[in-house]
């Protein structure tokens, strides 16, 4: 089955990232340590524009768990980049 490759499944593909990060807890130090959020804050930042792509792109910029994640969720990598750049395009300038 293809995947379709538009912004809601971008979002979709993003907040499944970030639950695929927050199930390991050395994973999601390091998150929090990286964006300089803590739990609350990150709940928080869903709402901010950026926020979902600042997921994707912290998922590519680690590849093992990049290809963890898609072997997990049966995505191509090469999606995930299709991903971000749609959600960047949906930020308001």
């Amino acid at each position: 089955m293809k995947h379709v490759i538009n912004t809601d499944r971008a979002e979709l593909t993003s907040l499944k990232a970030l639950y695929f990060i927050s199930k390991d807890e050395k994973e999601t130090a390091k998150f929090f340590e990286t964006t300089g959020l803590n739990p609350v804050d990150a709940r928080q930042a869903l709402k901010i524009p950026g926020f979902l792509a600042s997921i994707i792109e912290y998922l590519m910029a680690d590849e093992k768990l990049l290809l963890a994640f898609c072997a997990d969720e049966g995505i191509n990598p090469e999606n995930i980049a299709k991903y971000h750049a749609l959600l960047e395009e949906v930020q308001p300038r």
